[in-house]
C-alpha cells in the first residue's frame, strides 16, 4: 500500500540550488508532489555531502524551461543517493508553478512524438544531457587525485629512465589541463561517427559498424589499457546499462564484443583518450592514467545510473526486458581487439559477426625499445641472408609476397588439423612445409610471406623455441605453449609487434602459465587431475578461439591467475616457514656458541672439580643455552645461570682451603639448581647423585660436618673452530638472498635453485627449487668449491616473468652469435687478430697473468699465395683450415691461437721463456715442414716462417706484438721454414726495469704535481633531440722535465702493485676539488664522468672515502657519474652491484665503460643498473669501412637501449664514423673528432 502523502510526478526540468554561503549546484527536478521536489545533483557524491553538511535547511531552487524561469523557497527534508529532497516553503504557489512547467515539458514530449521522436527519444536525449552533466566533477576529481598514482608507479619503476617516464607524464598533464578538457568537452560534445548504435523501429541496427583495420603497436597498447578499464566498468554496472539498453532501444549487448553503450562508461573513456591525443606519454604512464580516470568515474557513474533507471522509469512498461548477458567463459565483456585484417573472403556468417572498435588514429606515445626489439634486430643482423629487415609501419604486401589474411587463413587451416590431430608442436621445418601446403591448397602457391611477416614470424617462433628450452619449465607446461603455437604466430602476424607489447594478453598469459610449475613434480609432471583439467580446457580454448580477440585471452589470463594464486601462496608459506625454521636453527647454535665460549672461558686450561663438568653434561649446559635463548645473554636469567658455575668455581678452587660456607648461601644455590634441572635433565638418578655430591663438596658430611675433597679433572682449552678461508668467505658474501644458481647434482642435468637463507659464523646456505622445498645445504666453502668446480653456475632469476627471462636468454643467444662472428675467423674458427690481441690484454690484467713471462709466435704458410693462384680460393681455404687445425693440435687445446692476417696465425704460449719458447716452435716447424697438401693431382709442401718475441711482465701487448712482427719478417727474409726470435733482450728488460721505477715513483708523483686532471667532451650525436653533453674526467702525468706523456705504462704499474684504490682516490678529490673552486663553470656542463678500477670496486676504503667525499659535495650529485670496466664489473660482478647500488643511493650515475671488450651476459648487464653504456672503441674506430663492426656496434645500441640505457661511442675519429653512428642511433660520441682531450684547469665554458 501507497503510505505517501501525496501522489508523485515524474518529470524533467533544469534546477539550480542555492546554498547559504556555498556556490551555486546544477542539477534537475525529477519527480514533484504537492509538497515539493526531489532535486538530482550533477556533482554527485560530493555535492550530496555538501548539502548533508550544511548547517541550515533553508535553501532556494531556480527552475528553467525554455527561456523561462522561475525561484521557489524551500527546506532540505532529506539526502540520499538518488538526490535531495525539498519541502516547499509555500507549498499552494509552488506545486502551481511547478505543474505548469511539468505541463509544458509533457507538451513538448508529445510534439517530439508525433513528430516522429517519440517519448523514449526525448528521455534518450535527456540522458545523454546526464552523462554531459558529470563531465566537469569527474575531471575535478582525476586531475585533483592523479599525482600520487604516477609518484607511486615511479617508485617502483626498475630505472631512472622509467621513473623518468612518470615525472615527465605529471608535468604534461599538468601543463596541458586546458587542452585536455577543451578536447574532452569537444569530443563529448560532437563525437565521432561509429559509436552509440540504435535500434530501428524494426530493432535492426541503424549505424552501420566499421571495417576492420591494423594499427600499430602503441594504439593497441592504448586499445588495450582502455579496453580493460571499460570492461571493469561495464561489469561493475552491466544491470543498469542492460536495463536502460532495454528501455532506450540501444542496441547494446553485454555479450557481443565491440559495443559501446551510448550511456556507458566507453563514451567517457574515448573522450578522454581524445583528450590525451597529440600528448607524449610512455605507454606505462598512460595506462596509469587511464585506471586513475576510471577511479575518478566510479562515483560519478554510480549517482548517474540511479537518476537514469528514475529519468527511464516510465519506459519500463512499453519495452520487453531483455535477458542480463553474462559473458561466459568463452566469451567475456571484452571488445575484440582492433588487428584482424581485413579477409580474402567472408562466410555469411562472418559478415554478421559484430566487429571489433578500432581507436581513432592518435599521435603515437612514447615508445623505447623493449628487449625483443633487441632480439629481432640481433636475429636480423646475425641472418643476412635471408632479408630480414626492421618492423616497419603496416604496408600493402608487393607482388610476390602472400598477405597476411591469407598467411593467417593458412596457420587456422593449419591449427584445425594440429587439434584434429591431437598434434601439440610443429617443429620450425614442418611448420614451414606445412604452411607452404596450405597456401598451395588455397591457389597461393610460390608466394612467401613478406619481409616483415617473415620477420615477425622468425622472431615468435624463435622466442617460443627458446621457451621450450627453459630447464625449469615443466614438461607439461611446456605442452601447454605447444599447444599454443599457431594462435601466437597468427596474433604476430595480425598485431605487428605483440609479442614486444608488455601490456599484451598473450604474454600475460605465458607467463602466468609459468606458476603452474610450482604444481609439477621434479619429472616435470603436474598429478592433480582437477588443476591438470583446467589447464587443458583453458588453453584448448585459447586455441580455438584466441585468433584476432584478446578478449579470449583476457579471459583466460584472469582464470589462470585465479587458479595459479594459491599455489604461489603454497609455495611463499613454504618459504616462510623454512626462513622460520633457519632462523630457530641459527638462533639455537648462537646460543650454544655464546655458551660454549662463556664455559671455556671459565674452565678451559683449567683444574676443576668434576662434579662442574657433571653438572655441565647433566642439564645445566641445556639451561644456559634456553636462558641465551628465551631472553639473551645480557638479561638476568642468564647471569643467574652463568653465576651458578662462577660460584661453584670459587667454592670450589683448588689453590683455596676448603673453609666453612655460608649454609644458608648454599642452600639457596642448591635450591635453584634442582629446581631448573627439573627443566632439563631427564635422568632423576643422576639429578639426585648430583645435588648430593654438590652438598658434600660445600656443606660436609658426617658429624663433624667436614666438606668432602673434590676430585679434579683437567678442562683442556678447546681448539678454535674451523673459520672459511677468507677467499671462500668472499666468494659467497657476494652473493644476496634471492639469487638463482644451477646445480650439477645429477651426471645428466642442471638443477635450479634458489638462495633462500644465508646465516652467520660458520656461513651456511640454504637452497630451494622452484616449490620452496629445500634440495641443498652448504657451507661457504662447499658453495666455494661447488662454483669452482663448476658443479654450480649463477643463473638468471627464475622469479622474473617467463616472457622476460626467455627474450632475455634469446637475446644472448643472438648476441653470442653475433659476437662469435665479430671475433672470429669465418674460414678456419678461430678467433681473428682483434680478438686475440683483446684476449691478451685481459690475462694480463689478470692477476696470474700479470706477472707471468710468455713468448708470442707468428707463423707463415711460406708457399700460401701460390697454392691459391694456381688451385684457387677453395684450396686457399682448405690449406688455412689444415694448417690451422694442424698447429692447434701440436700446441694443444690450451694454448691462445689465432688467424692474424692473410695467411698467418698467432699463438701465445703462457708461463713459457724465450728458451723453452724457441724449443716448442722448432718442434712446431718440424710439424709444419713436414706437412703435405694435397688438392687434385697437386701435391704441395708449403713450409712456414716463424718470428718469436718474449713477453717479460709486466710489458705491453702492443709492444711485444710489434716484435714478434718485425721478427716474422726477418725469418721470411731468411728463407722458408726459418725461426727467427727478436734478439734485443736488453728491451724487454728496460721496460721491466721501466715498470719497477713507475712502482716505486708512485708515492712521489701523488705527493709532487706530476700527476694532473685532464677532460674529453662526450657529446650528443643528435643535438637537435638530446643537448645534454659531459666530460670524462682522465689522468694526466708529466714526466721529470714537465713534459705530457702517456699515463698508460704508470696505471699498468699501479694495477700490477694493487695501487689503483689510491690513485682513484686522488681523481676523485681533485676533480671534486675542481668543482668546488669553479662552480659556476661545473654548473654550466651537463656533469662529468670518473673512471674507477676494479680494484676500487672491492675496496672497503675507498668506499668509505668515496661517501664522505659525496655527503661533502653541495653540487647536484645526479651531475656525477662514475665509470667502470666491463671487465672489471663483470670480474666482480657481486661487488659491483653492491658498490652500484649503495653509490647510486647518493643520486650518481654509472655508466659501463668498454662494452664489448669482455664477455657479460644479456643477465649481468640487465642487473648492473647503469645509466650509460660505452661501446669499445675497438668496434668504433673502423665502423665506416667494417660492416662487421657496424653490426656489433648496431646490436649493442639496441641492447643498451632495451635496458633503458644512453649509449655513447668511443674512438670518434672522422665525419664518416659520426655519420654512421647517426645511421645506428647511438646517443653520444667521443674521441678526438668530438673533442680532444685537455687539461681540467682549461675548461672554459661559454
Amino acid at each position: 500500500m501507497n503510505k505517501r502523502r501525496y501522489e508523485r510526478h515524474a518529470t524533467v526540468a533544469q534546477a539550480t540550488l542555492f546554498l547559504p554561503g556555498v556556490a551555486k549546484l546544477a542539477g534537475e527536478i525529477r519527480n514533484f508532489c504537492e509538497g515539493g521536489v526531489l532535486l538530482w545533483l550533477a556533482g554527485g557524491g560530493p555535492a550530496l555531502e555538501t548539502v548533508s553538511a550544511l548547517s541550515v535547511r533553508e535553501v532556494e531552487i531556480r527552475l528553467t524551461a525554455d527561456a523561462h524561469s522561475f525561484q521557489l523557497a524551500g527546506l532540505i527534508s532529506h539526502v540520499s543517493p538518488q538526490g535531495v529532497g525539498l519541502a516547499f516553503r509555500e507549498p499552494v504557489s509552488a506545486a502551481a508553478a511547478v505543474r505548469a512547467l511539468h505541463r509544458d515539458t509533457a507538451a513538448r514530449s508529445r510534439a517530439q512524438h508525433a513528430s516522429g521522436h517519440g517519448e523514449a527519444e526525448a528521455i534518450r536525449r535527456r540522458c545523454e544531457q546526464d552523462l554531459q552533466m558529470i563531465v566537469r566533477p569527474v575531471l575535478d576529481a582525476f586531475f585533483a587525485d592523479i599525482r600520487q598514482p604516477l609518484i607511486k608507479a615511479a617508485d617502483k619503476a626498475p630505472s631512472n629512465a622509467a621513473q623518468a617516464e612518470f615525472f615527465d607524464a605529471l608535468t604534461l598533464l599538468e601543463q596541458s589541463r586546458g587542452d585536455i578538457e577543451r578536447r574532452f568537452l569537444g569530443q563529448i560534445d560532437h563525437p565521432e561517427a561509429g559509436a552509440p548504435q540504435y535500434l530501428d523501429a524494426s530493432g535492426r541496427v541503424a549505424a552501420e559498424r566499421g571495417g576492420l583495420s591494423l594499427v600499430d603497436k602503441v594504439s593497441f597498447d592504448d586499445w588495450l589499457s582502455l579496453a580493460e578499464e571499460q570492461t571493469r566498468l561495464e561489469h561493475r554496472y552491466e544491470s543498469s546499462l542492460v536495463t536502460l539498453s532495454d528501455r532506450l532501444g540501444l542496441a547494446w549487448d553485454a555479450s557481443v564484443p565491440g559495443q559501446r553503450h551510448p550511456l556507458g562508461p566507453a563514451v567517457l573513456l574515448e573522450a578522454f583518450r581524445v583528450g590525451l591525443n597529440g600528448l607524449d606519454f610512455s605507454v606505462p604512464a598512460r595506462r596509469v592514467i587511464y585506471a586513475a580516470f576510471a577511479r575518478a568515474l566510479v562515483p560519478q557513474l554510480a549517482n548517474l545510473y540511479v537518476g537514469l533507471l528514475e529519468r527511464t522509469s516510465a519506459l519500463a512498461s512499453t519495452i520487453q526486458p531483455r535477458a542480463v548477458h553474462r559473458a561466459s567463459a568463452h566469451a567475456p565483456e571484452q571488445p575484440a581487439a582492433p588487428v584482424v585484417p581485413e579477409r580474402v573472403a567472408e562466410s555469411q556468417h562472418e559478415k554478421s559477426t559484430p566487429q571489433p572498435y578500432t581507436p581513432a588514429p592518435a599521435v603515437p606515445a612514447k615508445h623505447n625499445p623493449g628487449p625483443l626489439d633487441a632480439a629481432s634486430l640481433l636475429m636480423t643482423l646475425t641472418a643476412p641472408a635471408q632479408g630480414g629487415v626492421a618492423p616497419q609501419a603496416v604496408q600493402q604486401a608487393p607482388a610476390g609476397a602472400v598477405s597476411p589474411a591469407a598467411l593467417q587463413a593458412a596457420l587456422r587451416e593449419i591449427q584445425h588439423r594440429k587439434l584434429a590431430q591431437q598434434v601439440d608442436y610443429l617443429a620450425p621445418h614442418v611448420l614451414e612445409t606445412e604452411l607452404s601446403q596450405a597456401l598451395a591448397a588455397s591457389g597461393q602457391a610460390g608466394l612467401q610471406p613478406n619481409d616483415e611477416n617473415k620477420q615477425a614470424m622468425d622472431v615468435l617462433g624463435a622466442l617460443l623455441d627458446n621457451t621450450l628450452k627453459e630447464e625449469s619449465l615443466a614438461a607439461d607446461i611446456k605442452r601447454y605453449l605447444q599447444v599454443l603455437q599457431i594462435p601466437l604466430l597468427e596474433g604476430a602476424l595480425a598485431t605487428p609487434g605483440l609479442m614486444h607489447m608488455e601490456t599484451h594478453p598473450a604474454r600475460d598469459v605465458l607467463n602466468v602459465l609459468d606458476h603452474f610449475s610450482l604444481a609439477a613434480d621434479d619429472r616435470g609432471e603436474i598429478k592433480w587431475p582437477q588443476l591438470k583439467h583446467a589447464l587443458d580446457e583453458i588453453t584448448q580454448r585459447i586455441a580455438r578461439e584466441s585468433a584476432g580477440r584478446p578478449d579470449v585471452l583476457i579471459s583466460a589470463r584472469a582464470e589462470l591467475e585465479k587458479l595459479a594464486e594459491p599455489l604461489i601462496k603454497a609455495r611463499d608459506l613454504r618459504l616462510e616457514r623454512l626462513r622460520e625454521t633457519c632462523a630457530a636453527r641459527q638462533r639455537t647454535e648462537d646460543s650454544h656458541r655464546a655458551v660454549e665460549r662463556a664455559i671455556d672461558a671459565r674452565l678451559g686450561g683449567k683444574y676443576v672439580a668434576r662434579v662442574l663438568p657433571e653438572l655441565l653434561e647433566a642439564g645445566w649446559r641445556r639451561w644456559l643455552i634456553l636462558a641465551a635463548l628465551r631472553h639473551g645473554v645480557e638479561s638476568g636469567e642468564w647471569r643467574r645461570a652463568i653465576q651458578v658455575v662462577d660460584q661453584l668455581q670459587i667454592w670450589l678452587d683448588r689453590d683455596h682451603p676448603r673453609e666453612r660456607l655460608p649454609a644458608s648461601d648454599v642452600h639457596r644455590l642448591l635450591d635453584y639448581i634442582d629446581e631448573q634441572l627439573v627443566y632439563v635433565c631427564p635422568d632423576q638418578v643422576k639429578q639426585n647423585h648430583i645435588i648430593e655430591v654438590l652438598a658434600d663438596l660445600l656443606l660436609g658430611v658426617g658429624e663433624a660436618g667436614e666438606r668432602a675433597e673434590p676430585e679434579w679433572v683437567f678442562i683442556p682449552v678447546p681448539p678454535k673452530s674451523a673459520e672459511p678461508e677468507p677467499e671462500e668467505d668472499a666468494i659467497v658474501r657476494r652473493f644476496r638472498v634471492g639469487d638463482w644458481f644451477k646445480f650439477a647434482l645429477t651426471p645428466d642435468s642442471w638443477t635450479p635453485a634458489q638462495l633462500t637463507w644465508m646465516d652467520g659464523n660458520p656461513r651456511r646456505c640454504v637452497f630451494v627449487n622452484r616449490r620452496g622445498a629445500k634440495v641443498l645445504e652448504l657451507t661457504a666453502g662447499e658453495l666455494s668449491r661447488y662454483l669452482q668446480e663448476n658443479k654450480a653456475v649463477e643463473s638468471d632469476s627464475l622469479d622474473a616473468p617467463l616472457m622476460e627471462r626467455t627474450t632475455g636468454a634469446l637475446i644472448q643467444s643472438m648476441q653470442d652469435k653475433l659476437r662469435y662472428q665479430a671475433t672470429h675467423d669465418p674460414i678456419t674458427g678461430l678467433a681473428n687478430r682483434k680478438e686475440f690481441i683483446r684476449r691478451l690484454e685481459r690475462t694480463q690484467m689478470d692477476g696470474a697473468g700479470m706477472n707471468a713471462q710468455a713468448t708470442l709466435g707468428l707463423v707463415d704458410i711460406a708457399q700460401f699465395r701460390v697454392i691459391n693462384n694456381l688451385c684457387g680460393m677453395e684450396a686457399g681455404d682448405r690449406l688455412l683450415r689444415e694448417t690451422g687445425e694442424l698447429i692447434g693440435a701440436h700446441l694443444g687445446a690450451h694454448v691462445p691461437l689465432a688467424r692474424m692476417g692473410d695467411h698467418a696465425f698467432g699463438f701465445w704460449l703462457s708461463g713459457v721463456d724465450r728458451r723453452e719458447g724457441q724449443a716448442q716452435a722448432e718442434s712446431l716447424l718440424g710439424v709444419l715442414s713436414d706437412f703435405h697438401f694435397r688438392w687434385g693431382e697437386h701435391n704441395f709442401a708449403p713450409g712456414a716462417h716463424i718470428g718469436l718475441a718474449a713477453f717479460v711482465p709486466p710489458g705491453s701487448i702492443h709492444t711485444v706484438l710489434k716484435q714478434a712482427d718485425a721478427a716474422f719478417v726477418t725469418a721470411k727474409e731468411q728463407g722458408h721454414n726459418n725461426i727467427h726470435s727478436y734478439a734485443e733482450d736488453d728491451a724487454a728488460l728496460k721496460v721491466q726495469a721501466q715498470q719497477l721505477d713507475w712502482a716505486g715513483r708512485i708515492d712521489r708523483l701523488l705527493a709532487e704535481d706530476s700527476l694532473f686532471v685532464r677532460c674529453q667532451l662526450i657529446a650528443p650525436v643528435f643535438p637537435e633531440r638530446d643537448s645534454h653533453s659531459h666530460y670524462e674526467i682522465l689522468l694526466g702525468l708529466r714526466d721529470e722535465e714537465g713534459r705530457v706523456v702517456p699515463p698508460y705504462d704508470f696505471v699498468v704499474a699501479a694495477e700490477r702493485w694493487k695501487r689503483m684504490p689510491e690513485i682513484d682516490r686522488w681523481q676523485v678529490h681533485s676533480a671534486f676539488e675542481w668543482i668546488r673552486r669553479n662552480r659556476a663553470q661545473f654548473d654550466a656542463v651537463g656533469g662529468f664522468s670518473i673512471n674507477l678500477s676494479g680494484q676500487s670496486l672491492t675496496s672497503l676504503s675507498f668506499l668509505e672515502f668515496l661517501q664522505g667525499e659525496l655527503l661533502a659535495a653541495d653540487w647536484p650529485l645526479g651531475k656525477i657519474t662514475f665509470e667502470v670496466t666491463e671487465t672489471a664489473a663483470i670480474g666482480e660482478f657481486g661487488e659491483a652491484v653492491k658498490f652500484i647500488r649503495q653509490i647510486r643511493r647518493y643520486g650518481c650515475k654509472f655508466s659501463l665503460d668498454d662494452f664489448g671488450s669482455g664477455s657479460s651476459s644479456y643477465g649481468y648487464l640487465k642487473n648492473l643498473h647503469v645509466d650509460y653504456l660505452k661501446i669499445d672503441g675497438s668496434f668504433v674506430k673502423d665502423l665506416a669501412d667494417s660492416p662487421i663492426d657496424y653490426a656489433m656496434v648496431k646490436s649493442m645500441n639496441e641492447i643498451g637501449h632495451s635496458l633503458g640505457m644512453k649509449t655513447i661511442a668511443e674512438y670518434v675519429e672522422s665525419e664518416a664514423i659520426l655519420e654512421k653512428l647517426r645511421e645506428i642511433g647511438v646517443d653520444y660520441s667521443q674521441g678526438y673528432h668530438t673533442g680532444q682531450p685537455r687539461p681540467l684547469a682549461e675548461l672554459t665554458v661559454s
